[in-house]
């Protein structure tokens, strides 16, 4: 069964960040979330959009986009994006630790969907001082959520209060099109470290060496742009697979169950199983070397399958897709040199 990992809360601190980096209006994916958004048009000269992206492995995981918007020398804007499942709990819990003064929550419709808000004034400290911001937190039923942090900062149009606050964010086109991006799963499958928006503001790199705690496999994690994190058995608790998330980008989601079963060959385990099959979603760019199986329904949802045989056992890789149809849908083009990885470490 699917089951979900849950993510870390973003630190909220307003930190040093990388030299963002210029983009032109229109469309752009952004590196973490993998939200593909429009940038809008201005006619003021001297109007300019920046992105630039972070991430932590310290802890957990955590990330964020980051889109600035200047006029000239001065901000205008600055909206954070994360998407996830985040460990502080319900949107409610996760919107409580900003702090923030004259804070107010609310539950507004906004871009056609719910959301919980918290409205108030952050201080940034010097050159900034004090601004307007909203948080707003999304949901969709068993998926990543969103955190849009919108803060307004056009000293030439204050927002008095939070009824101002959440009609000048209804009305930024920029976090419009984020939040229809995120609810339509308008995401490009596109490596995140490959760009040069995103910086490591921790101390631990994506390349590196994991330990599966059910298989015992130590694994060297490739350089391939992707972000994996492999999920801890937790205490007292029992498993009989290894699960592996990548969690940037964050969309299109994808997750990954895998199995070494001694004493057995890929041919006699596909023909083992007896469970549901999605008949028509074949898998896609399946690597090399492995063979693929069924594409099994496991409470409704697509697992679509694949083996490799090894000497005295084979290693069974069962992959999640979410969207369940389009592109990414039981792709494994994105595996690739994680699998090889994975098959070295097996082979020893």
């Amino acid at each position: 069964m699917f089951a979900r990992i849950l993510l870390l809360t973003l630190p909220f601190a307003f930190e040093a960040r990388a030299e963002p980096v210029a983009h032109r209006p229109g469309e752009v994916v952004l590196p973490m979330t993998g939200l593909t958004v429009d940038l809008p048009k201005d006619k003021r000269k001297g109007h300019q959009w920046s992105l630039t992206s972070s991430f932590a492995l310290d802890d957990g995981f955590d990330a964020r986009d980051v889109i600035d918007e200047k006029l000239g020398a001065s901000f205008l804007s600055a909206t954070w994006v994360s998407v996830g499942y985040f460990s502080a709990g319900e949107c409610g819990a996760i919107l409580e630790d900003i702090a923030l003064e004259d804070s107010e929550a609310s539950t507004p419709t906004l871009f056609d969907r719910p959301w919980t808000a918290r409205t108030g004034r952050y201080d940034f400290g010097e050159p900034l001082g004090k601004a307007p911001m909203v948080a707003l937190c999304g949901t969709r039923e068993d998926r990543k959520a969103v955190l849009i942090y919108h803060f307004l900062l056009d000293a030439s149009k204050p927002a008095k209060d939070a009824a101002a606050i959440i009609k000048a964010t209804q009305n930024h086109a920029l976090v419009s099109s984020i939040a229809h991006a995120w609810a339509s799963d308008r995401a490009i499958e596109k490596p995140s470290l490959v760009r040069k928006e995103v910086r490591n503001r921790g101390t631990i790199e994506p390349a590196r060496e994991v330990l599966l705690p059910v298989s015992g496999l130590s694994v060297k994690l490739p350089e391939d742009g992707y972000i994996w994190l492999p999920r801890p058995l937790e205490p007292g608790a029992s498993a009989d697979v290894d699960w592996i998330d990548r969690v940037a980008p964050a969309l299109p989601e994808m997750s990954f169950e895998l199995v070494r079963v001694p004493d057995a060959n890929c041919k006699d385990f596909f023909a083992s199983i007896d469970a549901p099959r999605f008949e028509d979603r074949p898998a896609k760019d399946v690597p090399k070397g492995w063979s693929t199986g069924p594409v099994l329904a496991i409470d409704g949802h697509p697992e679509h399958t694949i083996c490799r045989d090894l000497p005295s056992a084979a290693l069974i890789v069962g992959l999640y897709t979410t969207p369940e149809t389009g592109p990414s849908a039981g792709n494994f083009k994105p595996l690739h040199d994680l699998l090889e990885a994975i098959l070295k470490a097996a082979e020893k």
